[in-house]
């Protein structure tokens, strides 16, 4: 189902981010640890995380894997700094648990904002992501 109209508060940014094979946070509101992206220009998130806006995403974020070879996932806020490929006790990988997004795929994530996500992916690679 998708929600319709723009809410009071709600912006819309584009942003590219540089990921690796460890989950790192999405974004961040604290200003000790974020940074704003630039346009043409991607955040590493293995250095800072992206800012917040002050306002919440009404529709969610857009999150494009434009690489050809390497997936994408998306987790939790609980595999912040965890590497993609460790295995855990349980026996479970970390990139099985999480939601993979293939080459070349968009997937639409339903959240106020990128705080409670992190991702990673098979090899490191950027990506784009959308706001709205």
């Amino acid at each position: 189902m998708t929600r319709i109209g723009t809410g009071l508060g709600s912006k819309t940014r584009s942003y590219g981010v540089s990921l690796t094979t460890t989950f790192y946070q999405l974004e961040s509101a604290r200003t000790d640890d974020s940074i704003a992206p630039s346009p043409g220009f991607n955040v590493d998130l293995a250095v800072n995380k992206v800012r917040t806006l002050d306002s919440a995403y009404t529709q969610g974020l857009l999150i494009q894997n434009t690489s050809t070879t390497a997936t994408v996932y998306v987790a939790g806020i609980e595999f912040a700094g965890l590497v993609g490929t460790t295995v855990p006790s349980g026996g479970v990988a970390y990139n099985l648990t999480a939601f993979p997004i293939p080459p070349g795929k968009t997937v639409r994530v339903d959240v106020r904002d990128g705080t409670g996500i992190c991702l990673a992916a098979s090899a490191p690679i950027n990506i784009d992501i959308f706001g709205n």
